[in-house]
């Protein structure tokens, strides 16, 4: 009997679309990890170390896994700079045990598309960070908070042979912009100032890469975390895909893979229709995390000999299904999705905070029991 491999030999493997020894598993557990220690959410976001201690005890009781996107909120004031939006914070805002909330609000000007263009995205956040509650002169100290708590939590997984795939965190512009903007108006921009859309895009992004670069070889986990979820055709056509967040998204991950940094790429909503466009990207080089809206058995027809799947329980399943359930949907995905290689079993999107346990633990024990390739 050949040896087991490490995880990440498997992550590796499957990333280059290989069949390693089982298929591997990953888990995103932050809510449902506070819940199941034991702590409230406004602990979570306000105490790393507590949210780091409350991830080492639900890996423990469930068994452990091959990776996670990341461990604990670094800082509390991360989740607001990491979106460019308004957000309310469990003990903060919000009841203790509440879950984090962004405000959908048109925070961001027209102007402020000059601003970046002519000045650069510095003086766009110096400018924009007090509007969303975040001091400018406090931004050095949350910078460096998250940077250590990164570095130190990555190296004490990774010591551990778990592999983190969020070394650092890029959001595209056309995100960002949604965000700050807020989608309604940001969709109007597509229509009424393309160009100026256009413009502050190619702008800003090779200084938010460069960021998210830089985050990945500080902490040490060479992966770089990129979410999506308003280009998909839930809010755009094909033609505006092209325009406005295909070409970024491609220089953005070859820039990456040229850095040595493995993109990560995590894409909330239904992708479906624009699953063909992932063919422009370089082969056998990401992760596509899919979050139960997307059809991930059709992605495996389009994408399945070009880029390494990862997915997709949906969350409802892990709340409301059974253990039965969420074991015969992981046989499924594992026999489908897994045949071949190139995938990783894990949720949509992340653990919901209200997920049953067994439901949870029911995934990694289907990779165990039906992931074994022979």
């Amino acid at each position: 009997m050949s040896q087991a491999m490490t995880s990440e030999e498997r992550i590796n493997t499957v990333i280059s679309l290989k069949e390693p020894d089982r298929v591997p598993v990953a888990l995103y557990m932050d809510a449902f990890a506070a819940h199941h220690a034991g702590i409230t959410l406004a602990e979570w976001v306000s105490d790393y170390e507590k949210g780091e201690s409350a991830v080492e005890k639900t890996f423990a009781d469930l068994g452990g896994c091959d990776a996670m996107i990341r461990t604990g909120c670094p800082h509390p004031d991360s989740y607001a700079m990491g979106a460019a939006i308004r957000t309310k914070l469990p003990g903060r805002d919000l009841p203790a045990d509440a879950l984090w909330q962004y405000e959908e609000a048109p925070v961001m000007t027209v102007e402020d598309y000059d601003v970046i263009i002519e000045q650069g995205l510095a003086a766009f956040w110096q400018g924009y960070w007090p509007r969303i509650g975040i001091d400018p002169a406090n931004v050095p100290s949350i910078a460096r908070a998250v940077s250590d708590n990164s570095r130190s939590g990555i190296l004490r997984w990774q010591t551990r042979g778990v592999q983190i795939f969020r070394g650092g965190m890029a959001v595209l512009p056309f995100d960002m912009f949604s965000f700050a903007r807020s989608i309604n108006e940001f969709i109007f921009d597509l229509y009424r100032r393309p160009e100026k859309v256009l413009e502050a895009t190619e702008a800003c992004l090779p200084d938010m890469v460069e960021m998210a670069v830089r985050a990945a070889k500080s902490t040490g986990a060479h992966r770089v975390f990129l979410g999506a979820t308003r280009a998909a055709p839930t809010y755009i056509s094909p033609k505006q895909f092209e325009k406005f967040f295909l070409p970024s998204l491609r220089w953005t991950v070859e820039r990456l893979i040229a850095d040595g940094i493995m993109p990560f790429l995590h894409f909330d909503n239904d992708w479906t229709p624009f699953l063909h466009y992932f063919k422009e990207l370089p082969g056998s080089k990401c992760i596509l995390h899919l979050d139960g809206f997307t059809d991930i058995f059709k992605a495996k027809e389009i994408l399945g000999s070009h880029m390494c799947l990862m997915g997709d329980v949906p969350p409802a399943l892990l709340s409301i299904g059974t253990a039965e359930d969420v074991t015969e949907y992981c046989r499924r995905l594992i026999d489908q999705v897994g045949s071949g290689g190139g995938f990783i079993l894990a949720h949509g999107c992340t653990v919901p905070a209200d997920a049953k346990f067994e439901n949870v633990r029911a995934i990694i024990e289907a990779a165990e029991k039906f992931g074994r390739y022979h």
